[in-house]
């Protein structure tokens, strides 16, 4: 009979579960705190982006119109090849509040075309072909029905714009927040 070797590679005598356990609850632990780290420098940088984005719109719609005004200015250039333009713009929208005046105003008025519509219904798993056929089922198994009828913001933008350029402002409704204001616009040089 030959003689069996025994190699020894020295596994069992270096693994300690215990130590294993450690190592990686140390790992688990340095990873948590990692995630920590980037979650509240991400949260800082989203921060410090709110309160540039305030400035900017601090000088875009009152520090830069309000000298180029004084200064009669439209528009101007600068060094680098871009120009500064002053915009005149509106914002406008309907309070939820307001809405269902605001939709019975639009269709008295002949403006109907302005409303979207949205309708929702509930239907059942397996009932995909009966959504294909949406229209005639609701009529045929009295399905409730909900009709939600919406102007898209630049819809109503746009139509607020017409009516105040054809000296019509004054014939709108009060429920709608109509806001004229001037903004800088920069066209930067193309290549810079």
């Amino acid at each position: 009979m030959s003689e069996e070797k025994q190699v020894d590679v020295g596994y069992e005598e270096d693994i300690d579960e215990e130590e294993l356990a450690m190592e990686a609850l140390g790992r688990l632990t340095i990873l948590a705190e990692k995630q920590i780290e980037a979650e509240d420098y991400i949260t800082e940088l989203e921060n410090k982006i709110k309160e540039k984005k305030k400035f900017l719109l601090k000088i875009s719609q009152d520090l830069l119109p309000t000298l180029m005004q004084e200064l009669r200015f439209t528009d101007f250039g600068l060094e680098d090849g871009s120009r500064v333009e002053l915009k005149d713009l509106i914002f406008t929208n309907i309070k939820k509040d307001d809405e269902p005046k605001a939709f019975t105003w639009f269709r008295r008025n002949d403006r109907e075309d302005l409303i979207k519509n949205t309708i929702k219904a509930e239907l059942g798993m397996k009932e995909d072909e009966t959504a294909l056929l949406i229209a005639d089922f609701f009529r045929e198994n009295e399905i409730p029905v909900e009709i939600k009828p919406s102007i898209h913001n630049a819809t109503l933008k746009k139509f607020v714009n017409l009516e105040l350029k054809a000296g019509r402002g004054k014939d709108l409704p009060d429920f709608l927040n109509i806001q004229e204001f001037k903004q800088t616009k920069i066209t930067k040089k193309k290549g810079k």
